[in-house]
Order: structure tokens, then C-alpha cells, then sequence
């Protein structure tokens, strides 16, 4: 509740608490990274004060009521959407012109998103970044025994692709299961046979 027209929040700091900046009068809000959360209400009733606020890419979580009240005109958000948690309760204040800017062909992923769906006439996909153009694996052809495990490793091009996650899948889970979908870990099943491991850029480049 006090007059306060400016922050900036240093690297060092991981959680914006509940209410912390409700009721001010902030005009510009800085975030960099290191910030993982912002609780819910934790910049509630600013009115039109604030218009533009820039979310670093380590945030993964926006509580409910987190903006409530607060007319923003840009939101940036510079991550994929599996990647920060947004409340199903409306964090933001929902308004026509508003704007949710998010990376480049990732606009679809960020309207079907939980959470973000709700505002699906806001988001813009415009915030140009370096996508992935090739993804090599260290393996080829593996050949293994029943009931074993083991990895495989990619490596994406660019080095400086703003996005490097990737998913990897199975054409036959009974074959070869994927234990962890994001490093390319797998066991093998019981019986003998053949499965194809897939391995697809989340950045919606469409690279596998």
C-alpha cells in the first residue's frame, strides 16, 4: 500500500511472496533471472499503472490472482509453456489488447496450455529467437538384452538454440519403454523385438 513506482528484483531473489507489491503505484518492474515464483497477489491492484512487465526464463510458476487488477498491456514470456506454471485462476486481469508475447512458433502450444488457454486471443507469437535446425543422436542402432536399460544423447544445432529440450518416444513401449522422456532414458521389456526411438525439438520447429 505505499507510493512505490519502481523495482528491480536481483538475480538472488527466487520467490515474489503474496501481496508482497499489492496496492503500489508501480510503473516499471524489473525481473531477472533466478526468479522461479510469484505468488498470488503479489502485484494485485495497480490499476493501469503498470503496462509492461518482461518474465525472466527461469520463472516456472505465476500463482493465482498474481496480477489481479492490474491492467498490463505486454507480457513477455520467454520459456515454453510445460516450463512455467500458470494458476488455472487467473493470474492476469483479462482485457481486450492485451497482449501475451511468446517465442515464435509456439503460439498454438501456449493457447492449448493449461492455464494459458484461457487467454488464447491474447497471446502473440512474436518474440524472435534462434530455433533448432538439426538433432544428432550418439547412437544409431542399439542392440540389447531383454529386461536392461540404457541412454541416448542429443545434441542440437545451433549450440545457442534459445530452446535445446527435447522429448523422446517409443513406437512400441513394450519393446523399449522411455524411463525419462526429457535425457533419452530407456529399459527394455521381456520379449524380443524392434522399436523406433524418436527424438523431437520442443521449440516448435518441428525437428526430430
Amino acid at each position: 500500500n505505499s507510493g512505490l513506482t519502481s523495482i528491480e528484483i536481483p538475480a538472488n531473489l527466487g520467490t515474489i511472496s503474496r501481496s508482497a507489491f499489492a496496492n503500489t503505484k508501480l510503473t516499471n518492474v524489473v525481473l531477472r533471472g533466478g526468479l522461479t515464483t510469484i505468488q498470488s497477489y503479489a502485484f494485485a491492484n495497480l490499476g493501469t499503472s503498470l503496462t509492461s512487465i518482461n518474465f525472466p526464463k527461469s520463472l516456472k510458476s505465476i500463482e493465482e490472482n498474481a496480477f489481479e487488477g492490474t491492467s498490463i498491456n505486454d507480457i513477455y514470456v520467454n520459456n515454453i509453456p510445460s516450463k512455467i506454471s500458470l494458476s488455472i485462476n487467473t493470474p492476469f486481469t483479462k482485457k481486450s489488447g492485451m497482449k501475451i508475447h511468446v517465442f515464435t512458433l509456439l503460439g498454438d502450444e501456449f493457447k492449448d496450455a493449461t492455464g494459458w488457454s484461457k487467454y488464447k486471443d491474447n497471446i502473440v507469437a512474436d518474440i524472435d529467437i534462434k530455433h533448432v535446425t538439426a538433432i544428432n543422436l550418439d547412437k544409431k542402432q542399439i542392440i540389447i538384452p531383454q529386461l536392461a536399460s540404457g541412454s541416448i544423447a542429443a545434441t542440437i544445432t545451433p549450440h545457442d538454440a534459445e530452446v535445446k529440450d527435447v522429448i523422446f518416444t517409443t513406437s512400441n513401449k513394450d519393446i523399449v519403454a522411455i524411463t525419462n522422456a526429457a535425457t533419452g532414458s530407456f529399459s527394455t521389456g521381456s520379449i524380443d523385438g524392434e522399436a523406433i526411438i524418436t527424438c523431437t525439438a520442443v521449440d516448435g520447429s518441428g525437428i526430430k
